[in-house]
Protein backbone atom coordinates (compact mmCIF):
# COMPACT_ATOMS: atom_id res chain seq x y z
CA UNK A 1 0.00 0.00 0.00
CA UNK A 2 3.37 2.39 0.09
CA UNK A 3 3.41 4.98 -2.54
CA UNK A 4 5.96 7.17 -3.86
CA UNK A 5 5.68 11.03 -2.48
CA UNK A 6 8.28 12.51 -3.19
CA UNK A 7 12.63 12.47 -4.75
CA UNK A 8 15.30 13.18 -1.98
CA UNK A 9 18.59 13.51 -3.00
CA UNK A 10 21.11 13.59 -0.33
CA UNK A 11 25.36 12.78 -0.10
CA UNK A 12 25.94 9.13 -0.86
CA UNK A 13 28.54 9.38 2.42
CA UNK A 14 25.50 9.63 4.69
CA UNK A 15 24.48 7.19 7.91
CA UNK A 16 21.66 5.36 7.51
CA UNK A 17 20.46 7.66 10.95
CA UNK A 18 21.76 11.11 9.59
CA UNK A 19 19.23 10.13 6.46
CA UNK A 20 16.65 8.90 8.66
CA UNK A 21 16.46 12.23 10.44
CA UNK A 22 16.78 14.45 7.20
CA UNK A 23 13.88 12.42 5.45
CA UNK A 24 11.86 12.96 8.64
CA UNK A 25 11.79 16.48 8.66
CA UNK A 26 12.03 17.61 4.98
CA UNK A 27 8.95 19.44 4.23
CA UNK A 28 7.20 16.95 1.81
CA UNK A 29 7.42 14.12 4.73
CA UNK A 30 5.97 16.88 6.91
CA UNK A 31 2.55 17.38 5.34
CA UNK A 32 1.99 13.39 4.82
CA UNK A 33 2.92 12.53 8.93
CA UNK A 34 2.26 15.82 10.38
CA UNK A 35 -0.90 14.66 12.17
CA UNK A 36 -0.09 10.79 12.21
CA UNK A 37 2.82 9.00 14.53
CA UNK A 38 6.06 7.20 12.84
CA UNK A 39 6.48 4.04 14.05
CA UNK A 40 8.97 2.76 12.22
CA UNK A 41 11.79 3.99 9.30
CA UNK A 42 13.19 1.95 7.02
CA UNK A 43 16.66 3.02 5.35
CA UNK A 44 17.79 1.60 2.51
CA UNK A 45 21.24 3.37 1.51
CA UNK A 46 21.47 4.15 -2.37
CA UNK A 47 18.05 3.61 -2.57
CA UNK A 48 14.94 3.84 -0.44
CA UNK A 49 13.12 5.79 2.52
CA UNK A 50 10.04 4.09 4.18
CA UNK A 51 8.29 5.80 6.44
CA UNK A 52 5.52 3.95 8.47
CA UNK A 53 3.63 5.90 9.78
CA UNK A 54 0.15 5.06 12.47
CA UNK A 55 -3.25 6.87 11.49
CA UNK A 56 -5.94 7.49 14.38
CA UNK A 57 -6.75 3.62 14.74
CA UNK A 58 -3.69 1.92 15.87
CA UNK A 59 -5.12 -1.19 13.63
CA UNK A 60 -5.07 0.15 10.27
CA UNK A 61 -1.24 1.42 9.83
CA UNK A 62 -0.26 3.24 6.65
CA UNK A 63 3.72 2.79 5.02
CA UNK A 64 4.57 5.70 2.89
CA UNK A 65 7.47 5.25 0.65
CA UNK A 66 10.27 8.10 -0.23
CA UNK A 67 13.21 6.84 -3.02
CA UNK A 68 16.43 8.60 -2.38
CA UNK A 69 18.07 9.13 -5.57
CA UNK A 70 22.14 8.47 -6.00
Amino acid sequence: NGKKRFDLELPINLAPAEIEKIAVTTPEAVKWIADKSVKKVIVVPKKIINIVVGWYDERLPKQTAFFVEE
